[in-house]
Formats: C-alpha cells, structure tokens, sequence
C-alpha cells in the first residue's frame, strides 16, 4: 500500500487493484491460460494523462525472445485520466488482450530472433 495513499480512493471504486506507491495493479486470468500477466496504471501529476500496460510474467525460465514484454494498452490525456483508464479496463476484453498479444509478439519479431533459442533447446 503506498505511503501516500492517492490510490486508495480508487481502489476503493474498482477492487482487485493494488496500489504499489507509484503504480496500481492487477493480475488478469484467462478462462484458458489462467493468469497470464497483470495491468499496471501510472499516471502524470495532475490527473490529465494516465496509461495502462500490460506486463506478462514468465518465471518459468523460459529464454525465448518476447517471453517477457511489457505492452501498452490504452492511455487518456484529459480530465480524470486515472479513473477514465480505470473505466475502460475494466470492461476491456481478455479476448481482444489475447489478439493484442499475439499481433505485438509475431509483429515485432523475426524468425532470426528465436535461432539462438532453438539452438539452445535443440542441445
């Protein structure tokens, strides 16, 4: 919980955050993956612009390009940012989170980016 609590009213209003001094946060479940990552909110001083990402977690070891990536998923520059943020992810689908996965990684990668990985499985 942060030292400050500026968070708190808004978790107060959306449960299932956390507030994490500078961020809030949320793990998000697939009905198929179960948890696959979290939403982190952050905001600028003000409450005029605030931006929600997307950070998996991979601890499984697993070394493979993009198994651990940070994506961004919607930001709001006006008035009540934090809680226009807010509003939006909580009714953003997992579906349309997956599709947005599966674009980023296979979009921003090549087939030479998992060479070393296959190499190293392959051993």
């Amino acid at each position: 919980m942060s030292t400050t609590g500026h968070y708190t009213r808004y978790i107060n209003k959306f449960p299932g955050w956390s507030d994490n001094c500078d961020t809030m946060h949320r793990s998000i479940r697939s009905p198929l993956a179960g948890s696959m990552g979290y939403y982190q909110v952050e905001h600028f001083i003000g409450n005029n612009h605030a931006w929600c990402t997307y950070d998996s977690f991979d601890y499984s070891g697993n070394k493979a390009p993009g198994s651990r990536f940070t994506m961004l998923v919607y930001s709001y520059n006006g008035n009540k940012a934090i809680q226009q943020v807010l509003n939006y992810i909580e009714k953003f689908p997992v579906e349309t989170l997956i599709e947005m996965i599966l674009k980023y990684r296979f979009n921003n990668r090549s087939y030479m980016d998992y060479f070393q990985y296959f190499l190293d499985v392959m051993k």
